[in-house]
């Protein structure tokens, strides 16, 4: 387990470095978090579809229409692709996971914004994988982030530690 219990989270990848401000983690609006939201979703698409903010779209409104193929909303979407290419570009060319595995509520329409996506990560990595499915969907939906953060606590405080090395010599 990694001193870091953030390490390999994608949503504190650093996307634009003009917006951190602070020492506040919590205030920075330069992480792919506060770019790829369900609010920044809704306001950008919103914004293009020209809707007055108190008559807004909600999440899943957008979502439907994504699905029947609205072309002002997938192009709106689209803008978001860069942000999760680069974050998965930068993660798979440090670490070379296996697997990248993507969640949030976004990703429901994953048919529409995962093959653009791979296109992309492939130009930015240094050696891209010859293979289509090293991203991935996670199957947990809105409850991948809970559940990934609530993790280390359990690995941390459920496990049965290993022996020492003191009892191990002896």
């Amino acid at each position: 387990m990694s001193l870091n219990p953030s390490a390999g989270l994608l949503g504190h990848t650093i996307i634009d470095q003009n917006k951190i401000k602070g020492p506040n983690f919590n205030s920075q609006d330069g992480h792919l978090e506060a770019f790829l939201n369900d609010q920044r979703i809704i306001e950008e698409c919103n914004r293009a579809l020209k809707i007055d903010p108190e008559n807004y779209l909600s999440l899943d409104e957008i979502l439907y229409k994504a699905r029947r193929g609205d072309s002002v909303i997938i192009d709106a979407i689209g803008k978001f692709i860069r942000y999760i290419a680069i974050a998965v570009a930068n993660t798979y060319n440090i670490y070379g996971p296996d697997h990248i595995i993507l969640g949030g509520r976004i990703f429901e329409i994953s048919n529409l914004l995962l093959p653009e996506t791979i296109k992309m990560v492939k130009k930015m990595l240094i050696f891209p994988p010859d293979r289509e499915d090293f991203i991935k969907i996670s199957k947990l939906g809105v409850f991948a982030g809970s559940i990934g953060a609530t993790t280390p606590f359990f690995e941390k405080f459920y496990s049965i530690p290993e022996p020492t090395r003191n009892f191990i010599d002896r």
